[in-house]
């Protein structure tokens, strides 16, 4: 856990930390870990949106 840790875990929805890493990553794990999370989030939440505006947006589309 980083020794000054301004995010606590009570107030994240999903908290995770990397072993023997504190405010930067340096391990080549630790860097493809983070990276697999931001690709994960970026295909959940930008590239596949959930489809809950999908009428409002056709509608405007016409």
């Amino acid at each position: 856990m980083p020794k000054h840790s301004g995010t606590f875990p009570i107030e994240s929805e999903r908290y995770v930390t990397l072993p023997l890493e504190s405010h930067g990553y340096a391990a080549r794990e630790s860097i493809e870990h983070v990276l697999f999370e931001m690709i994960t989030l970026f295909d959940t939440y930008v590239k596949n949106p959930a489809r809950a505006g999908a009428p409002a947006a056709a509608a405007r589309a016409r």
